[in-house]
């Protein structure tokens, strides 16, 4: 029969004084150290208990079972995980994105505008779109070009609004390539939805008859749903 490596002594370092553990000889343990779990990093390692330490010089009189640092572990590993998630980019829901492309909409038509929206994602892939029944059939492009290009264009350029970004690359004889991308339209008429200073999507609007009414209902839609981006 194979035999095991014995597995390595592992030493918990504080302010004070060191400790020095050595692993029960188990099946659970042998597995998780061969990992280097606890070796790399500690707070997400497991540790399964079979007796309590005994006494030893080294321990400078700390008693300390594998069952407590079990738990300790977890603890740690639960907080680490916690604040993963904390981090963790923040998505532009269904459900934002529908009620931002309804105020928008909903905007254009009290001005007597029938439009489209196009709401995207920070990836430029679709997350909702409404239609005013009225809008002629052109304006569910344009509201998706120019959503499009302010997502994919806005954070290269630092501009939030397309009517900025619009004037910016005007200013820039070589920017009229861009119009060769496929997808890119360089028309007022769509902002950047962000939270904090993390893009996460655009509203784009098409049907009006100037961009910069477009973009006063993309930002209608947007100001519907700041207060759930923070």
């Amino acid at each position: 029969m194979e035999t095991k490596p014995p597995i390595p002594p592992f030493t918990i370092e504080t302010a004070r004084q060191k400790v020095r553990l050595v692993f029960d000889d188990v099946a659970g343990n042998n597995f998780f150290n061969t990992l280097g779990n606890i070796v790399s990093d500690p707070r997400v390692s497991l540790l399964f208990r079979k007796r309590t330490l005994p006494p030893h010089p080294s321990h400078r009189g700390i008693q300390m079972t594998l069952l407590r640092l079990t738990s300790l572990v977890a603890l740690t590993f639960c907080a680490s995980f916690a604040q993963a998630q904390s981090t963790a980019p923040k998505e532009l829901s269904a459900l934002l994105a529908s009620q931002a492309a309804a105020e928008a909409l909903t905007s254009c038509d009290k001005l007597g505008h029938k439009v489209s929206v196009t709401v995207l994602d920070r990836n430029g892939l679709t997350r909702a779109v409404l239609k005013h029944e009225r809008a002629t059939p052109h304006t569910l492009d344009s509201s998706r070009g120019k959503a499009y290009t302010i997502v994919t264009l806005g954070p290269i350029f630092k501009k939030d609004m397309q009517s900025e970004l619009v004037a910016q690359l005007a200013a820039n004889p070589a920017a009229a390539a861009l119009t060769s991308v496929p997808g890119i339209l360089l028309l007022p008429g769509a902002v950047l939805i962000k939270s904090g200073d993390e893009v996460i999507g655009s509203i784009g609007v098409g049907g009006a008859p100037s961009g910069l009414v477009d973009e006063g209902c993309a930002k209608a839609g947007l100001e519907k749903i700041a207060s759930s981006l923070k």
